[in-house]
């Protein structure tokens, strides 16, 4: 009796070409190799442009008197609040005038109203001249 003969498994349609099934480390080394040269690229072009940034600044103890505030008397500080406030609470009045302009009311349509309407456009085709003198007793009161 002879053994049933061995089939092979199909190949893959879609399937890596055959040295990349092959992880080695010398690819490892590779991939890190590249990712840590575009990492460097990234600080170096970052790093150029916060150095062309901080180029007009003035550097050492120039820099802290140039920053240095001079001192308010109370009465220009009182003032600077007081400006503050104002203009904040007209930026509040501003906001709120924008709220209410954004919304939109629907048009009140109530029961009521819709029955009235139709109820009156029956009338009016049947009926013109007796509606009309309805109308204009309830309008005059």
């Amino acid at each position: 009796m002879l053994p049933a003969p061995v089939e092979k498994p199909a190949a893959p349609l879609l399937g890596m070409p055959g040295w990349g099934n092959k992880r080695t480390p010398l690819m490892f080394g590779g991939i890190g190799l590249g990712v840590v040269a575009v990492l460097i690229t990234g600080l170096f072009i970052f790093g150029r442009r916060k150095k062309a940034a901080g180029a007009g600044q003035i550097p050492g103890p120039a820099a802290i008197d140039a920053g240095s505030p001079k001192p308010l008397s109370t009465d220009d500080v009182q003032k600077q609040l007081e400006g503050r406030m104002a203009e904040q609470q007209a930026e509040h009045a501003r906001l709120e005038v924008e709220a209410l302009m954004a919304l939109k009311l629907p048009v009140v349509k109530t029961k009521k109203t819709e029955v009235l309407m139709k109820h009156i456009a029956a009338e009016t085709k049947t009926d013109a001249d007796s509606l009309a003198r309805v109308v204009r007793t309830w309008l005059n009161g």
